[in-house]
């Protein structure tokens, strides 16, 4: 079974979503963790900046590795996408983690804002990707 869960926090907006990885053992608790912990590290969202934004996802990453560790919870994952818009300071953050995308849609337009991905690399900037798995 797959669920998402979306969130909305304050002013600045803080909008997550999750989505278990259907059918893996735990995926529900990934998802949770994720989320708990992208909320926990960013709030409030207006201090929140790409590194930290960077750092928050990078905790919900271990976080669930960690639990992942225990032999009933092996092979449990989420993807998580997450943005916060901040009209004062004219700023949006956006951050994907596996295969749910972040889109901006214009009129009949829909622009890709995020890539799909599953595992750690570096890329084409330096940037670090991982997935939640």
């Amino acid at each position: 079974m797959t669920k998402d869960r979306w969130l909305r926090v304050g002013i600045p907006t803080l909008l997550v979503l999750v989505w278990l990885v259907g059918g893996a053992i735990g995926g529900q608790e990934a998802a949770h963790i994720a989320l708990t912990t992208v909320l926990d590290l960013c709030d409030p969202p207006q201090t929140t900046t790409p590194t930290s934004l960077v750092a928050a996802i990078a905790e919900a990453h271990r976080r669930v590795q960690t639990a992942s560790a225990q032999q009933e919870r092996r092979g449990m994952g989420t993807t998580l996408t997450m943005a916060i818009f901040d009209p004062e300071a004219e700023r949006v953050l956006v951050a994907n983690v596996g295969d749910s995308r972040a889109y901006l849609i214009r009129g009949e337009a829909a622009i890709a804002l995020t890539a799909d991905h599953r595992d750690a690399w570096i890329d084409e900037h330096g940037t670090t990707r991982m997935g939640l798995t």
